[in-house]
């Protein structure tokens, strides 16, 4: 797995410039790919107030390879810069052995939400934090929509469509990113195990992106781009306007098990070193809409401990204590010529009161 991680000035959602700035990028990722995630990273904001963090799964064409990658772009702690850091998967195959895939890697702290340290390349990544939610209604689609039924419409146009994407306007008021998510999380464990990974969103579309694929887009009600995606006859979602389920859908049992569907027993996950754990379904269908209702508190984010920073503080480590360990070995030291010159000077008395006697 590359990690790419980037910094940028705070600008002001119509402002099309960024000055972009890579801070970090794994020590051996392809330059091709390196030129294409900057390109990516240096995007315009949604162009109206929203929820400034975006969670992304996508999917980027570089050569020849396809690579499927996540993205979290945020704020940094004093407001000045974003953040952008990317996980880039070497192959769907390495993405799949995250549990809960996409949604269980971005719902826990494994990216930068600051940068402290001066540029520096980084060693391939091996582990990453995940948790695997088991399915369940679709409670979350209910709250939006007023039918979960609706988390099966979009399993089955992503199952009928992939390359034909679908957007979702949302109200930023409603429901932020991480609400977002789990929303999308509810999409997943509908779809064939087969095809999870293949699953592609962004909670804020800001405009197509060049080689690159994301089926399920959510852009906040306001944007400028929903005229151009209704001229495009695209399909759109809308949380104010949903209208009914359409009767091509009607009969689908992903709908019905949208609608339905009890916690599933948890499947024994494939071999990996990523840590994970199991989590219950969070909401209720009493307690979805209120927490629907207002914005979604925002996870407090750490930056994951970077190898060279670790490395760093080791060798701090190790001078501190070679330092002390110098220290007493002086002090013994002293300690002992202290001792044996007492002793000598005892001797030394005691021969010359012999003498005298």
């Amino acid at each position: 797995m590359y990690e790419y991680i980037c910094i940028s000035a705070q600008v002001e959602p119509q402002n099309q410039d960024c000055k972009l700035t890579t801070v970090s990028s794994t020590i051996d990722i392809p330059d091709e790919l390196s030129r294409e995630l900057e390109k990516i990273s240096c995007f315009a904001t949604p162009g109206i107030a929203c929820d400034p963090v975006v969670l992304s799964s996508m999917k980027l064409l570089c050569g020849n390879e396809e690579y499927p990658f996540l993205s979290h772009v945020s704020p940094s702690t004093d407001g000045e810069e974003r953040v952008a850091h990317h996980l880039v998967f070497r192959n769907t195959k390495e993405l799949e052995m995250c549990p809960g895939m996409a949604p269980g890697v971005l719902r826990c702290d494994n990216f930068c939400v600051d940068w402290e340290l001066l540029p520096e390349k980084l060693p391939l990544r091996m582990h990453l934090k995940a948790r695997k939610r088991l399915g369940h209604r679709a409670y979350l689609w209910e709250a939006l929509l007023g039918d979960a039924g609706w988390a099966g419409v979009v399993a089955e146009r992503f199952l009928a469509h992939p390359d034909k994407p679908l957007y979702l306007e949302f109200s930023p008021e409603y429901i932020d990113s991480y609400g977002l998510l789990e929303l999308f999380g509810e999409v997943y464990f509908l779809l064939p195990e087969s095809v999870r990974a293949d699953f592609t969103f962004t909670t804020a579309f800001s405009g197509e992106i060049e080689n690159c694929s994301c089926f399920l887009r959510a852009v906040p009600s306001g944007s400028p781009l929903l005229k151009k995606i209704r001229e495009q006859a695209a399909y759109l979602l809308k949380q104010d306007a949903p209208g009914e389920i359409p009767q091509e859908y009607a009969a689908s049992p992903l709908v019905k098990a949208a609608r339905e569907m009890k916690p599933e027993l948890p499947s024994i996950p494939l071999a990996s070193t990523l840590a994970a754990t199991e989590e219950p379904p969070e909401f209720s269908p009493e307690e979805a809409a209120p927490l629907l209702s207002v914005t979604r508190k925002v996870p407090t984010l750490k930056k994951h401990p970077l190898p060279g920073s670790r490395e760093k503080k080791n060798w701090i480590l190790y001078i501190i204590a070679i330092f002390l360990t110098a220290l007493l070995f002086l002090l013994v030291y002293f300690y002992i010529q202290a001792v044996n010159s007492t002793q000598e000077s005892d001797v030394i008395i005691l021969r010359e009161n012999m003498r005298i006697h």
